[in-house]
């Protein structure tokens, strides 16, 4: 079924479902136009409909997307570059009347700090404390870890 979008966005299509407090689903397009993703959420069956856009600054490319207990919804990001490597990036995004506000950074690594993160997961523990648990997996290459990650994220 998904292959019917491959045609329009080619290897960078939806990279992401985030189920919202409310049951809704929000998909994200890996690339942007350099100032926007491209969302679309799930109508039921097999229909999406055009979503909000999300601001970014068209330098990385969203893996994955969760709404934290908070109700905001968090964005992990990957930039990759040929000599330096992955960096990866969290920004978070309230819900507004019009959609979502301008993003947040909440984390930013150095390239090739923890490799390709590509799964995210954003979860509250019992003192309180909003927790932003990363995974990456090898890609095959046996010079890469797999490894997960947490991130303590400011309130």
């Amino acid at each position: 079924v998904w292959d019917r979008f491959k045609p329009l966005w080619g290897n960078e299509g939806m990279e992401s479902l985030a189920l919202s407090k409310d049951g809704g689903i929000l998909t994200i397009l890996e690339g942007s136009d350099g100032s926007a993703y491209r969302t679309f959420t799930y109508q039921g069956g097999i229909s999406w409909a055009d979503g909000p856009r999300l601001q970014t600054d068209g330098r990385f490319h969203a893996t994955d997307a969760d709404f934290g207990p908070d109700g905001r919804l968090y964005v992990l990001e990957r930039r990759l570059t040929i000599f330096r490597g992955i960096k990866s990036r969290i920004s978070v995004y309230d819900q507004t009347a019009a959609g979502f506000s301008a993003p947040e950074t909440v984390m930013e690594s150095g390239y090739g700090t923890y490799g390709d993160l590509e799964g995210l997961d954003v979860w509250m523990n019992a003192s309180g404390q909003m927790i932003a648990t990363v995974i990456a997996d090898n890609n095959f290459a046996a010079g890469e870890p797999t490894l997960i990650a947490e991130f303590a994220l400011s309130p």
